[in-house]
């Protein structure tokens, strides 16, 4: 008598938690490069590149993400990606963002790694995307040695 009174209630939570499917996996993120520029008054600018994959069978809404720039244990500059990118199944694509060092308020450490070729950095941040009902948050943390550019007749700071 109550497995009867239960039946529909069950069939419906049933065939919604179907319809919502599984959570998709977190695309996976790699920091291909930085390019630092001129020093203007804000701050160093750097543009940095990501190859982001989609591991997933369907494609990814992704409406946005952050990130932040680790180097050293220290946090160099946050950036983000505004605009939304679908990302294909088992496909990756390329992006590239811009943030500002504030070049007086980090380390000497930091400043040193800066004039390399090659920077070992921590990239933590989060995806947003886009769902059926809501929007899923996925944070990520990728770590690597990312090549450093910057551009011609560029100088770095002076310390």
């Amino acid at each position: 008598m109550i497995l009867e009174k239960l039946a529909p209630l069950l069939l419906a939570l049933l065939a919604f938690s179907v319809a919502c499917g599984p959570a998709p996996q977190r695309p996976t993120l790699t920091a291909t490069g930085l390019k630092l520029h001129k020093p203007g008054v804000s701050g160093l600018p750097v543009d940095v590149t990501f190859r982001i994959q989609n591991p997933n069978p369907n494609p990814l809404p992704v409406e946005r993400f952050d990130y932040d720039v680790i180097v050293n244990s220290q946090s160099v500059g946050r950036g983000f990606v505004a605009e939304p990118i679908v990302l294909e199944p088992f496909k990756e694509t390329e992006v590239t963002s811009r943030f500002n060092i504030n070049y007086f308020s980090i380390p000497g450490a930091v400043k040193q790694v800066l004039d390399e070729d090659r920077m070992d950095a921590v990239i933590r941040g989060t995806f947003y995307v886009k769902g059926r009902f809501r929007t899923a948050q996925l944070p990520y943390e990728a770590v690597g040695t990312i090549p450093m550019g910057k551009d011609d007749g560029d100088r770095r700071p002076e310390r």
